[in-house]
């Protein structure tokens, strides 16, 4: 492959996941305008860079024997698409608990509006994420308490109580997703790059 069609996929796979040039390069330690200037074509890319970029987006460049090509093809997409039916739950299970968080009485909602709505936010940010059969069943165990009509009970009375359990969710939600993002930034124990690039690297 072309390393031309190289960037070019890692770009698509960048726009898939909803990640903007900014936030790779918060990621990778490469300005915005090169990241904009490799993903155009304007420039040719160093290898490091190549690398620090695949990383950032959860990758690893890697030679592999020609013998063993079509295997290595294979299985790696049988990875991808297992991966993107678990997002596709994920995103089906985010959708199903904002819809019963929807179905909250008025005045519980008008009540602790603050709360609910600082729920909702940290509940529609997981939408941005990629998950595997690990994460989905994390999901699905943090999100229990809103999924299950029983539990939803939970949140139609004001009080402290109801408070504290609406802001622990909301925390554990946030812990959450930050050890989602770890994952795609510390790629095989990869910590960020203790370098940087100037904009002409």
């Amino acid at each position: 492959m072309r390393v031309a069609n190289i960037i070019a996929e890692l770009r698509k796979s960048r726009e898939a996941e909803g990640i903007s040039q900014t936030e790779l390069s918060r990621r990778v330690g490469i300005p915005q305008s090169h990241i904009s200037k490799i993903e155009s074509g304007a420039v040719d890319i160093q290898l490091s860079s190549l690398e620090q970029i695949a990383r950032g987006l959860g990758y690893e460049v890697k030679l592999i024997p020609k013998s063993l090509l079509s295997s290595v093809k294979s299985e790696v997409e049988s990875l991808q698409k297992s991966r993107g039916d678990q997002t596709q739950q994920a995103l089906k299970t985010i959708s199903d608990a904002n819809g019963n968080l929807n179905k909250l009485p008025t005045n519980a909602r008008i009540m602790q509006s603050s709360g609910i709505a600082d729920l909702e936010y940290n509940l529609n940010r997981l939408k941005e994420l990629q998950y595997d059969p690990a994460d989905l069943k994390q999901l699905v165990k943090l999100l229990s308490p809103i999924l299950r009509p029983a539990g939803l009970t939970e949140f139609e009375e004001y009080s402290p109580k109801t408070q504290e359990a609406l802001k622990k969710l909301t925390d554990q939600l946030k812990d959450f997703r930050y050890s989602l993002v770890q994952k795609v930034e510390y790629v095989q124990g990869q910590d960020k790059p203790k370098y940087s690039f100037s904009e002409d690297d």
